[in-house]
């Protein structure tokens, strides 16, 4: 049985419901390996005559659907089911 739950968003909050799930997996592992992180560099800014570095943007593109998420979360379903 598969027992982590992976769920991938954009925005801060959760969708209701399972609208977030994206699916089960046997391990952690396995979950993590269904990703990829990207980091887009994001420039610089100047304040008073310094230039800062803004921080990157990171993004997390899950493979089988080929679409990119702000957040990810790996729940372990067997600590739901006590």
């Amino acid at each position: 049985m598969k027992f982590y739950l992976l769920t991938m968003g954009n925005d801060y909050y959760p969708q209701s419901g399972d609208k977030d799930w994206i699916g089960t997996f046997s391990s952690r592992e396995e979950a993590i390996n269904s990703f990829t992180v990207i980091t887009k560099e994001r420039g610089t800014f100047d304040l008073n005559g310094i230039q800062y570095k803004k921080e990157p943007e990171i993004q997390y593109l899950h493979i089988n659907t080929d679409k990119t998420y702000d957040w990810f979360n790996i729940i372990d379903l067997r600590e739901w089911m006590l």
